[in-house]
């Protein structure tokens, strides 16, 4: 008899070990660690003004210009590390060529910025200045998430499901005409944002302040990529394809839009 309680004894334990939650389990169901490239560069392989070409310096993004339209860009980070703001300018003239970073708009402690990047609880709210390139007003979600993007009469407000990270949709008004306004569904891929990191880690819009930095259906708010935008007002779609490295960053890019020639390029990283 003492040895047939001892024996129910065992199988009691190890079922009860069996039963609950181990390290290996709670290792799988963790988000894996993404290592996020910097990237360094997107050259069109089809006509258009599409090309980016980014300078980082300890991580960070110091210069970046779009060849094809000449505008030269400089960032300049206050002693938080975080964005301060940027000068811009150029030739403006695609007929003179332009290659590498040897300008420097910000050589004086004092140079005043065109663009300035503006902060309420770390958190870029707006950014103003005196180029066309900027107006932006950001709003947040409770969970830190993006809400809205305002520049002049445009307004758009992301729409989300289930507490995702990617919204389902966005809706575009004109605050000038309340009867204009369109929804457009969105669709992502699992893959890694090249834009994302930049967003993440220093609060960059890369895709609202540098011309030329296209795929322009992507967001930088994003961890992941846009693969499809459908109007449901016109039922316009827009498809965008991505051919991806080992490590699941878009290396190659094609857009197709109704009525427009096709758009592509690479993507490349350091």
């Amino acid at each position: 008899m003492k040895n047939t309680r001892n024996i129910l004894l065992i199988a009691i334990v190890i079922i009860l070990q069996s039963c609950s939650p181990n390290d290996d389990e709670s290792t799988v169901n963790q988000e894996p660690t993404i290592n996020r490239k910097n990237m360094e560069s997107i050259f069109p392989t089809s006509n258009g003004f599409d090309d980016l070409f980014i300078l980082k310096e300890d991580d960070k993004i110091v210069k970046f210009y779009s060849n094809n339209t000449t505008y030269y860009h400089h960032v300049k980070y206050d002693s938080n590390s975080k964005v301060e703001g940027m000068n811009i300018t150029g030739t403006l003239n695609p007929n003179t060529p332009f290659t590498g970073f040897n300008y420097d708009y910000l050589s004086g402690s004092n140079t005043p910025l065109q663009v300035q990047f503006n902060y309420t609880n770390d958190l870029l709210t707006s950014t103003t200045g005196s180029v066309d390139l900027v107006g932006y007003i950001i709003t947040y979600n409770s969970n830190g998430s993006i809400n809205s993007l305002e520049r002049g009469s445009n307004l758009i407000t992301f729409i989300y499901e289930n507490n995702d990270e990617n919204p389902v949709a966005y809706i575009r008004r004109d605050l000038n005409n309340p009867a204009n306004v369109d929804r457009w569904e969105l669709t992502f891929d699992d893959k890694v944002n090249p834009f994302y990191k930049d967003w993440d880690k220093n609060s960059f819009p890369f895709r609202l302040l540098a011309t030329g930095s296209l795929p322009a259906e992507n967001f930088c708010f994003f961890k992941n990529n846009v693969t499809q935008r459908n109007n449901l007002s016109t039922n316009e779609i827009t498809n965008i394809s991505y051919e991806y490295d080992l490590d699941n960053h878009p290396t190659f890019y094609r857009i197709v839009r109704p009525g427009s020639t096709p758009k592509s390029g690479t993507i490349n990283y350091n």
